[in-house]
């Protein structure tokens, strides 16, 4: 037949158990060694000066004293208040910088539509000058070169002999 399975308290209790003997065990053992030690340290003195040289080695338990500890995590707290001050100031000058860009992009925006509509303004006039100017050619230009059109001019008088052309007359 199988092995019952123990219940779940009483694998606990069993746990707890043994980890008590092994803890007896150990604490035995060590004590053994040291009546082993301090024996052999008093019947030599060269041991026994070597043995009291040399520090006991602290259990885990006592190699931070609470007051450590404490000292250990305000200095940790209070660099990570720092960090966090520090996100703190560096988020708020980034919105701060973020706001100028907006603001300059605005203004970017206001000179850009300035500049577009002073552009075609002066497409504007400079289109008006030129049909103004093709206008007044137009208008003056004399349907003969030698005849200048006005109402308030008369007409050139005729050319002289052997200048019809506009040429100088052969000789």
């Amino acid at each position: 037949m199988a092995k019952q399975q123990p219940a779940p308290r009483q694998s606990a209790r069993i746990l707890a158990e043994a980890t008590a003997k092994a803890k007896a065990k150990a604490t035995a053992k060590a004590a053994q060694a040291k009546a082993k030690a301090k024996a052999k340290a008093q019947a030599k003195p060269k041991a026994k000066a070597k043995a009291q040289a040399k520090p006991e080695p602290k259990a885990k338990a006592d190699f931070w004293s609470d007051g450590q500890v404490a000292t250990l995590l305000a200095d940790k707290r209070a660099d990570m208040l720092a960090v966090r001050e520090d996100l703190r100031t560096t988020k708020a000058e980034l919105a701060q910088t973020r706001d100028e860009l907006a603001a300059t992009k605005e203004e970017l925006a206001k000179e850009k539509t300035k500049t577009n509509v002073a552009e075609a303004k002066l497409v504007t006039v400079k289109s008006t000058v030129r049909d103004f100017m093709d206008f007044l050619q137009d208008r003056f230009r004399p349907a003969n070169p030698y005849e200048i059109y006005s109402p308030n001019l008369s007409p050139l008088p005729p050319p002289a002999p052997g200048w019809e052309d506009g040429q100088l007359p052969h000789a």
